[in-house]
């Protein structure tokens, strides 16, 4: 029965340790670019859940391109509409366990975003311009 117990308590403490997210917030950046990137996402973030749709156009490349769940593709242009719409379908936006690998001047993100109280995965390719991090396709 001890035994039982054991791997019980084992079991349950790993289950919460793997469940744990950390914001990005408390993200602590490696270096300059990965601070600028985070600095990025968390305008990103703030943002979209503000419904400020400029502010959060203003995160994109040029080329940029937002990629929601179900396919659609929406444009830097057509992304400062949408602010309100994604807040009232989606939820707030929350970004959790950012992985930020950088290869010179492109940069891949991959996180856990909550939208409302759903979890999904979803990767950021990124490329630095004129010294700043902009998003080139946010895949949701």
């Amino acid at each position: 029965m001890k035994r039982i117990l054991l791997v019980f308590f084992t079991l349950s403490l790993f289950l919460i340790f793997i469940s744990c997210d950390t914001p990005l917030t408390e993200y602590k950046p490696k270096n300059e670019d990965e601070k600028q990137i985070v600095d990025l996402l968390q305008k990103y973030t703030d943002a979209r859940n503000n419904e400020d749709g400029i502010g959060w156009q203003a995160t994109f490349h040029d080329d940029g391109k937002l990629i929601v769940g179900t396919g659609t593709e929406h444009t830097k242009d057509q992304i400062a509409k949408l602010a309100p719409e994604m807040v009232t379908t989606y939820g707030k936006l929350a970004i959790t366990n950012p992985n930020i690998k950088i290869n010179g001047d492109k940069a891949q993100v991959s996180m856990n975003t909550w939208l409302g109280k759903a979890k999904w995965e979803a990767v950021y390719n990124l490329v630095k311009e004129d010294g700043n991090w902009l998003i080139l396709e946010a895949r949701h």
